[in-house]
C-alpha cells in the first residue's frame, strides 16, 4: 500500500471525526450524532466531495458504514468514476473483490489500471464490502461524452441519452460559466461544456433511479454537481420524487475560511450549498 493509502486508513481507523459538522438548515454547526440521525433517515444519500483528498475519503468511508449500518438490508454505492459501459468487467472486479481473491487496492487498480494506488479510495470500498453493499456503475466514459463537448447533444449517440433528459437551469448555468473562470471565450463551445455536464448528472440520476438495489442508495461525486439543489441533485427529485435525499459537502477547510462560511453555505442568490457542509483539517 502506498503512503497515500496508509494515511487514509489511519484515518478511518481514528474514526475519521470530522473537524465541523455544519447543518445549513439550521445555520449552526452540530454534533456527529445529529448527522447520524438525518443519514438513517434519508433514502438516497448524495455526497458531494473534493477529489483525491485523504481526510475527504476517510470521511466518506465512515459517513457510508453509518448510513449502511442504519437500513434495514444491503446498500447501493453509486460513484461517478464508474462508467456504466464498464459494468460487465468492473462487476466481476467486485465479486473478486467481495469474496476476498482481491484487495480493494488491486480491485481499483483492475478497473483504472496501474496508475490506480493514486486515486486512493480504498477505505471506501472496503466499507462497501464489509457491509455487504452492491456497487454501481452511473457515468458515460470520456469517449463517449467528447463528440457533446466537441459538437453538442446532437453529436451524443442517441442510445446514451436518458429518457426524459433535460438541461440544468439558468443559475446552474451561470454558476457553471463563472466556474470555468474564463477559460472558454467561445459562447457556443461554453454551451457544449454545459450540456455535457448535465448529461453527466442525468445519466447518473438515470442509472439509480433504474439499477440502484437494495435499502437507499449512497453517491460519492464531485461537489460541484450537487452544490445548491442544481445537478444531479435535481435530476434524482425529478427522477425518483418518491424518495428522500440527504445532500452532504465534504470539502477540506482551507476553501472555506471561517469568516466566510455562513455566506458561503447559504447564498442569498443561490439558496443552500447541501444539508450539511463537514470540513476536515
Amino acid at each position: 500500500m502506498n503512503l497515500f493509502g496508509i494515511f487514509t486508513f489511519a484515518l478511518l481507523a481514528q474514526g475519521a471525526q470530522a473537524d465541523m459538522i455544519w447543518d445549513v438548515n439550521a445555520g449552526r454547526e452540530v454534533q456527529r450524532a445529529d448527522l447520524e440521525v438525518a443519514l438513517s433517515k434519508a433514502g438516497q444519500v448524495v455526497l458531494g466531495e473534493k477529489h483525491y483528498s485523504a481526510p475527504v475519503q476517510a470521511e466518506e468511508a465512515a459517513l457510508f458504514k453509518t448510513f449502511a449500518e442504519s437500513r434495514r438490508s444491503a446498500v447501493t454505492l453509486a460513484w461517478e468514476f464508474l462508467n456504466w459501459s464498464d459494468h460487465q468487467t468492473t462487476q466481476q472486479l467486485y465479486k473478486s473483490f467481495s469474496q476476498g481473491l482481491i484487495d480493494s487496492t488491486a480491485f481499483i487498480e483492475g478497473v483504472f489500471g496501474p496508475k490506480a494506488p493514486e486515486i486512493g479510495y480504498a477505505p471506501l470500498f472496503d466499507a462497501l464490502k464489509k457491509e455487504g453493499g452492491y456497487l454501481l456503475e452511473t457515468n458515460l466514459s470520456r469517449a463517449e461524452k467528447a463528440p457533446v463537448v466537441s459538437n453538442g447533444l446532437t453529436a451524443l449517440d442517441p442510445a446514451l441519452l436518458p429518457p426524459g433528459f433535460q438541461l440544468g437551469s439558468d443559475l446552474y448555468l451561470e454558476r457553471f460559466t463563472d466556474a470555468m473562470g474564463g477559460h472558454v471565450s467561445d459562447p457556443a463551445k461554453m454551451k457544449n461544456y454545459f450540456a455535457a455536464q448535465c448529461l453527466v448528472d442525468d445519466v447518473i440520476a438515470y442509472h439509480i433511479s433504474k439499477d440502484a438495489q437494495g435499502d437507499g442508495t449512497f453517491l460519492v461525486i464531485g461537489n460541484f454537481h450537487t452544490q445548491y439543489g442544481e445537478g444531479v441533485v435535481a435530476r434524482l427529485r425529478a427522477r425518483t420524487p418518491t424518495q428522500t435525499q440527504l445532500v452532504i459537502q465534504v470539502s477540506e477547510a482551507s476553501e472555506y475560511p471561517e469568516a466566510t462560511r455562513s455566506d458561503a453555505f447559504h447564498s442569498a442568490r443561490y439558496g443552500k450549498i447541501a444539508d450539511y457542509v463537514i470540513l476536515k483539517d
